[in-house]
């Protein structure tokens, strides 16, 4: 079952890739996902902000995937911690793959759990100083 779950990771990863190297990033900055049918940034609607400090990440996706770093650092430079996310689990994925030892997973939880935490800190940190 977890050969399958890796298979999907991969599977998922890549074609999400694909679609940010197709997708036309908005002039704005943020935005682009509404040209995926998203609607507008819920957060941003309900706090009565312009955007909210995930705004622009797939915009910041889209010029990552073009190859445009500094542009896709300039739009959103939250998207350093998606690399860091995408680049475990790929590396995740392809270990257990390969070493067939599913007890990875388990293992790396508790510090993907950390790493998330200190994420959701940054985010509110950022919200703050959008909101003052």
């Amino acid at each position: 079952l977890l050969y399958f779950f890796d298979i999907f990771i991969l599977v998922s990863i890549f074609l999400g890739m694909v679609v940010g190297y197709f997708l036309k990033p908005s002039p704005f900055g943020y935005g682009t996902h509404q040209a995926l049918g998203l609607p507008k940034c819920l957060i941003a609607s309900l706090l009565h902000i312009d955007k909210c400090p995930s705004c622009g990440l797939t915009t910041s996706f889209s010029y990552l995937m073009k190859g445009r770093f500094i542009k896709s650092f300039d739009t959103n430079f939250l998207i350093i911690f998606v690399i860091i996310y995408i680049l475990f689990f790929i590396y995740s994925a392809f270990y257990t793959l390969l070493k067939k030892k599913w007890d990875f997973w388990q293992k790396s939880l508790l510090p993907l759990g950390i790493y998330s935490i200190f994420i959701g800190i940054i985010w509110i940190i950022r919200l703050w100083w959008l909101m003052r």
